[in-house]
């Protein structure tokens, strides 16, 4: 269902979108630098990215792409579930595009490793990630979903009822 300016949708029927092809109004121009910076991926992401295709080749199977089915800008997000020992976020640091991440425990039980240390979480339980550092996700128990948020810090303009909000300079 959705309004103008508003959408609410049931996060299953949303899929997933890997490929630079998914993405809505990209020229062939912008397609092509797309995957050019594909292909330049630090060595050290390229190797994670192999060996978790090589160990979970179903990996993104229940993908959702969010952030492309609504039309976001602002701020990317989207989710990704799995069942019991299945990857749900590759290892990986956002050192190429500098973003922080959240991820949210929706539903089941997920273990992050972040920095080469093992963290069980239940939903309700979030986890925050800067630029940098290694983490990545993998679910306990089947059914599990997981939000994942991120964007680039110091774009963000809080509110003027937030309690860090400051006026404009």
């Amino acid at each position: 269902m959705e309004g103008d300016g508003w959408v609410i949708v049931d996060i299953s029927e949303i899929a997933g979108a890997f490929a630079p092809d998914d993405e809505p109004n990209l020229s062939r121009t912008q397609r092509e630098e797309a995957r050019a910076r594909l292909r330049r991926r630090p060595p050290d992401q390229t190797a994670r990215n192999e060996q978790a295709a090589r160990e979970f080749p179903d990996f993104g199977h229940r993908w959702h792409a969010i952030r492309q089915r609504l039309g976001i800008t602002a701020f990317g997000v989207n989710a990704n579930e799995g069942d019991a020992g299945e990857l749900l976020f590759i290892p990986h640091d956002e050192v190429e595009h500098g973003h922080e991440e959240i991820y949210v425990v929706v539903r089941g039980r997920v273990r992050f490793e972040v920095d080469g240390n093992a963290f069980d979480a239940s939903p309700g339980y979030l986890l925050y990630a800067r630029a940098g550092v290694l983490r990545s996700a993998s679910a306990i128990e089947d059914r599990t979903l997981v939000l994942a948020i991120g964007g680039i810090p110091g774009t963000y303009a809080p509110p003027i009822w937030a309690s860090d909000w400051r006026p404009p300079e």
